[in-house]
């Protein structure tokens, strides 16, 4: 099976897990790089037009349309967007997939986010479809927020007795026991998903630990990924750490699982 074929047929039915959805439901808070962002673009976005890409079970939902009425969340996920609608059913919602934007006009918006990594479960070619549709439904002046898995992160492998720090047979067995189903749950997946791996020069795509090792994701370091958003149409202006501290982008060495880029819509991209 071909790279980009196995990544959707994996990654997809997932995101439709009953389990899955009840986590992602109970998620209200966001990550401190997220709150940093919206701190500082506040007085820029207020009242202007959101597309929040990847909504899941609704988490950044509450903190957008704090911002602005003109919002609408979508997700590839027909039970995500439905758990959305259950919880905020006065709020715009659609099943829609990032790759394919076309029920959007062109400059549609003044600000996309697509939070939690939601770009890094599609193949490369998928990735790259999302870049150029987001650039195409976003104003001239418009930003652009995400975040992405960091190539320069460990990757914890699924038989790594790591798994099992915090817990122990006697002093904490009930947990002991949910780790160990978990772990042998991972190590299941992981002999079925490792073979996909793949590595090249711009980025990897990973089978790594999120839900039990059932996902590949894709990790692309700094430097590429700045790279690859400006030749979409983006000009990256800040970088941000897990902790929400601005890191120097020019020259990062982080080392977080993810990264969060703030970018802004540029007139100097390749076919304009």
């Amino acid at each position: 099976m071909n790279q980009a074929l196995h990544a959707d047929r994996k990654n997809r039915p997932v995101w439709s897990r009953s389990r899955v959805i009840e986590g992602y439901r109970r998620m209200d808070k966001l990550q401190p790089p997220e709150a940093a962002i919206l701190s500082i673009l506040e007085p820029e976005i207020a009242g202007k037009r959101i597309l929040d890409i990847g909504v899941g079970g609704g988490r950044t939902t509450r903190y957008l349309t704090g911002l602005s009425r003109d919002y609408i969340g979508i997700d590839y996920s027909p039970r995500m967007i439905q758990r959305c609608r259950q919880i905020y059913p006065n709020v715009r919602f659609k099943e829609c997939d990032a790759r394919d934007l076309s029920a959007f006009p062109s400059a549609s918006f003044d600000f996309v986010m697509f939070s939690f990594n939601g770009i890094d479960y599609v193949d490369h070619a998928g990735r790259l479809k999302i870049l150029a549709e987001i650039r195409r439904v976003l104003a001239d002046d418009g930003v652009f927020v995400f975040s992405s898995h960091n190539r320069d992160t460990r990757v914890r492998r699924s038989w790594e007795l790591s798994h099992f720090v915090g817990t122990h047979p006697v002093i904490t067995p009930l947990r002991f026991t949910k780790r160990a189903i978990l772990y042998s749950l991972g190590i299941m997946n992981s002999l079925k998903n490792t073979r996909n791996e793949e590595q090249n020069e711009t980025y990897a795509l990973m089978n790594d630990e999120c839900h039990e090792y059932s996902l590949m994701t894709y990790y692309i370091s700094v430097p590429k990924q700045i790279e690859q958003v400006e030749e979409a149409g983006f000009k990256v202006t800040h970088v941000y750490g897990l902790d929400g501290q601005q890191a120097d982008y020019r020259s990062s060495t982080s080392l977080d699982p993810w990264i969060y880029y703030l970018c802004r819509a540029s007139n100097t991209h390749l076919g304009a």
